[in-house]
């Protein structure tokens, strides 16, 4: 297995699909530079499949069922505590394949 780090930018809107290696270990989401960023670890050689990625800001309404669906990620303070975003990725089904609601 030849795990690797990478980053992957995200828009700053309530939902939108991106496409991560499967089997990926989530490990934190942050601001850099003005940028919402998470970083994940996979295999390099790992097959992609299409994660939803839902941003809550704070106060914003969210799903009443989003923690039977979503795996909670991170909350991201940006721009010196002026915008405070909450991360969420869709749960992954056994045998590795992503769950959309």
């Amino acid at each position: 297995m030849n795990n690797v780090i990478y980053k992957y930018a995200l828009a700053i809107v309530g939902r939108q699909t991106i496409s991560l290696p499967k089997y990926s270990d989530i490990l934190s989401v942050k601001e850099q530079l003005g940028e919402v960023c998470v970083w994940v670890m996979h295999d390099i050689d790992s097959s992609k499949e299409k994660r939803e990625i839902l941003i809550f800001g704070t106060g914003q309404p969210a799903p009443d069922n989003i923690m039977d669906t979503h795996d909670f990620i991170d909350t991201v303070v940006a721009y010196g505590g002026a915008f405070i975003w909450h991360v969420f990725i869709s749960k992954v089904k056994e045998g590795g394949y992503a769950e959309f609601v």
